[in-house]
C-alpha cells in the first residue's frame, strides 16, 4: 500500500508539474500576444500619427498654393492698373500736348470775313450771317474805335461755316464786296499776322490799285484801304503779302 500511495503521489505530482509548466506557457503566449497586440497598437498609432503629420503638411501646402495664386492675381491686377495708369497717362499727355497747341489753332466753324465798309456793325455782320445759320458770335476788329475793315464770324457747325462762305464769299455789304474765307490760325489774319502789315498816313485819293503797285516786285496777297461811313478812305490801310520774308 505504502508503495501504491507513493507512486500515486509521484504521478500526482508530476501532473501537478506538466499543468503548471502548461500554465507557464499558456502565459508566456498571452504574453507574447499581448506585446505584438501593443506593438501593433504601437504601428498604428504611429502610422496615424504619419498620416495627420502628412494630412496637416497637405493642408499647409494648399494654403501655401492659394496663397501663391492669390498673389499672382493681386500682381495681375496691379499690372492692369499699372497699365491702365500708364495708358490714362500717356492720353492726358496727349490731351496737354493737345491743349497747348489748341492756342494756335482756330475752330473750323470760325470765319474770316474782310473789306467790309466803316459802317458795318457786329449786329449788321451778325443779321448777315444769320441768313445762312444759327451765328454764335460775330466780331468786328477795330482801333482806337474804328473798324479795321476785317473781322471774325463763329457758326454752330462746320457745315453752316462752309454754306457762309460759299454764299456770302464777294457778296456786297454796304456797297463794298466782301471776302469770306475759314479763319487761319492765330496770326494769319488780322493785326497779329506775320504777313499783314498796317499802313497809316495814306493819301486820301490813293487808290488800292495804285497802293499794290507801288509793291511791285513784293508777293502781295491782298490789299485793302479802310474807309469811314460815307465811303471816303480813312487814311490808312493793309497790305497782305504772301510770305514772312516778303513782309519784311
Amino acid at each position: 500500500m505504502q508503495n501504491e500511495f507513493e507512486q500515486i503521489k509521484k504521478d500526482l505530482e508530476q501532473r501537478i508539474q506538466t499543468l503548471e509548466q502548461q500554465e507557464r506557457q499558456t502565459d508566456d503566449y498571452a504574453h507574447r500576444q499581448s506585446d505584438q497586440t501593443r506593438k501593433t497598437e504601437t504601428r498604428a498609432k504611429k502610422a496615424e500619427q504619419l498620416n495627420n503629420e502628412f494630412a496637416e503638411k497637405i493642408k499647409i501646402l494648399e494654403k501655401q498654393k492659394i496663397e501663391a495664386e492669390n498673389s499672382v492675381r493681386v500682381a495681375e491686377a496691379e499690372k492692369v492698373i499699372a497699365e491702365e495708369r500708364a495708358r490714362k497717362a500717356e492720353q492726358q499727355m496727349k490731351e496737354a500736348e493737345g491743349k497747348a497747341h489748341k492756342s494756335d489753332d482756330v475752330e473750323s466753324n470760325q470765319i474770316y470775313v474782310k473789306n467790309f465798309a466803316q459802317p458795318t456793325t457786329n449786329a449788321g455782320l451778325r443779321t448777315l450771317f444769320e441768313q445762312v445759320g444759327p451765328v454764335k458770335e460775330a466780331h468786328i476788329i477795330s482801333h482806337d474805335g474804328i473798324s479795321q475793315g476785317y473781322g471774325y464770324v463763329t457758326m454752330y457747325s462746320s457745315e453752316a461755316a462752309q454754306r457762309a462762305i460759299n454764299t456770302l464769299n464777294n457778296h456786297e455789304l454796304n456797297g463794298r464786296n466782301i471776302g469770306v474765307e475759314f479763319a487761319k490760325p492765330r496770326g494769319e489774319h488780322g493785326l497779329l499776322s506775320k504777313t499783314r502789315v498796317h499802313l497809316g498816313n495814306l493819301p486820301f485819293e490813293l487808290t488800292e490799285d495804285e497802293l499794290r503797285d507801288a509793291f511791285q516786285g513784293f508777293a502781295v496777297k491782298d490789299v485793302d484801304i479802310v474807309r469811314r461811313a460815307d465811303d471816303r478812305p480813312a487814311g490808312f490801310g493793309f497790305i497782305e503779302f504772301e510770305n514772312e520774308a516778303d513782309q519784311r
